[in-house]
């Protein structure tokens, strides 16, 4: 839910996400995370791992190859790790 106050923020973090993934993209990966419960939400913001479901991977990669394996060097390690990173 957005707040009226953060709107402006909102907007326009939308806008630089969907110009750095594109329309596609960034339709794929809204409706994947609109599909994710609060519960499990919750889970992967607190680095939880919910045993009643295994991780899933993201069903479209916007990164090339070469992409990966710059974010796998430079991405954090651990539970909090982007998920669909090797």
């Amino acid at each position: 839910m957005t707040q009226p106050h953060l709107l402006g923020n909102h907007d326009e973090c939308e806008a630089l996400t969907r110009d750095a993934l594109g329309n596609q993209a960034y339709g794929d990966a809204f409706r994947t995370g609109a599909a994710v419960s609060i519960d499990d939400a919750v889970a992967y913001a607190l680095g939880d791992q919910r045993a009643d479901k295994p991780p899933t991977k993201s069903a479209v990669s916007v990164l090339t190859r070469r992409e990966t394996e710059v974010a796998n060097l430079v991405a954090p390690r651990g539970p909090r790790s982007w998920p669909g990173l090797p």
